[in-house]
């Protein structure tokens, strides 16, 4: 669960173009996600983090 609300939060950090703080918690989010094992989640939680580079 606390993935799942970092994740929507770094999303939300980079729609305000808050990109650091942004890919600080979306990196939080990956780590939890890869603690939990889930590839789907650690997928998003990449992809996220990619948009970032964009």
């Amino acid at each position: 669960m606390l993935s799942f609300l970092l994740q929507h939060l770094g999303k939300t950090l980079a729609d305000l173009d808050r990109k650091q703080e942004a890919r600080e918690v979306l990196q939080e989010a990956l780590a939890l996600r890869v603690a939990e094992g889930d590839p789907e989640l650690i997928g998003r939680s990449n992809a996220a983090l990619r948009l970032l580079d964009t």
